[in-house]
């Protein structure tokens, strides 16, 4: 067999287990393809680079990281592999979406934050003015007492 023929065929086995792996859930397999594709993409193969670039991408058999993941895109796409093209595109749609949304929660926290600080304020402006409204009473109760003691002064002096 020539060369092409097995890289064809080492082609077609490393889809059908990465097929198979994702349809398993064990890590063990994961790390088996992972290992397999890894070795494939190092010998230039772009299909594999395209597999290995997914695989950084969903965190499948190794820890998920972007910057690997395009890379990997990258160079099957210096070889004129469409689909890494393809790959490339969808992996910076994915970030610009990823840091769209991590913006829009930071705005979110910082809104809850910011209205939570406004109720707590609120809450100790409350207790303030109840506080007062409670000092003020007791001041009109303790002299409205020292009225009654003077008038039965007068009184019992009269």
């Amino acid at each position: 067999m020539r060369l092409s023929h097995y890289r064809n065929l080492l082609t077609c086995l490393a889809i059908l287990l990465m097929t198979t792996a994702q349809s398993s859930a064990a890590d063990g397999m994961w790390e088996g393809v992972f290992a397999y594709q890894k070795k494939m993409a190092d010998y230039g193969h772009p299909e594999a680079q395209v597999k290995l670039g997914s695989m950084y991408e969903e965190g499948h058999g190794v820890e998920q990281d972007y910057d690997t993941a395009q890379q990997w895109y990258q160079k099957a796409a210096g070889q004129g592999f469409a689909e890494a093209e393809e790959k490339l595109a969808q992996l910076e749609a994915r970030r610009q979406r990823e840091a769209e949304e991590r913006k829009r929660a930071e705005q979110e926290r910082i809104a809850a934050e910011k209205a939570e600080k406004e109720r707590l304020q609120r809450e100790q402006a409350e207790a303030a003015a109840r506080a007062e409204q409670e000092r003020l009473e007791q001041e009109r109760q303790a002299r409205a007492a020292e009225q009654r003691r003077r008038a039965q002064e007068r009184a019992a002096a009269a």
